[in-house]
């Protein structure tokens, strides 16, 4: 009887401990996926930022912000591949863009972001998770503040950072930028 009273308190006492490793690791766990997936994503647009000012140097003329910019980066030489979105879900981009604007998309619309003139941002939408995510770019690349509200060119004066734009009045997108 003794045997399984030990036993049973044994289970019990394996089993408060793995909930308590599970509760005080869990947080941490998640915080270091975001590091990692910021650290990840800020990779993606500052290698394409590098390919696009590399072009720009080697032709004696500057990259055009248009949908198609970014993947011409890679088939004219300049990357290997154009890096995909390692934080993927809901309102996210598959691959970084090439734009002249970054800011809210009500007011001045996607489209505008692409107006054929010259590219001064590689940007890449992000998806699951994305308020952490952001703040953790924002820490990475030695912003004072957290991610905030994109208004336009005027808040981009670091190399790379994160904020978000509105797509409505309740959706917010979080945009991960590069300066080129």
């Amino acid at each position: 009887m003794s045997n399984v009273l030990i036993g049973i308190i044994g289970v019990i006492l394996f089993i408060g401990l793995a909930l308590a490793g599970a509760l005080f690791l869990g947080p941490r766990f998640q915080e270091s996926m975001n590091n990692s997936r910021a650290s990840a994503v800020v990779q993606a647009v500052s290698q394409t930022a590098a390919a696009a000012s590399l072009s720009s140097t080697q032709s004696g003329s500057p990259v055009v912000a248009d949908p198609t910019s970014a993947a011409a980066l890679a088939t004219d030489g300049f990357m290997k591949s154009l890096p995909g979105n390692p934080v993927k879900g809901t309102n996210a981009a598959a691959t970084p863009s090439l734009v002249n604007f970054i800011g809210d998309d009500r007011t001045v619309g996607y489209s505008n972001f692409y107006d054929g003139k010259t590219a001064k941002y590689v940007m890449m939408r992000i998806g699951d998770n994305q308020k952490s995510v952001c703040d953790a770019v924002s820490k990475q690349s030695g912003s004072t503040q957290a991610a905030g509200g994109l208004s336009g060119d005027g808040q981009m004066t670091q190399v790379v950072g994160c904020g978000y734009s509105d797509v409505s009045p309740t959706v917010k997108s979080y945009i991960v930028w590069a300066r080129i």
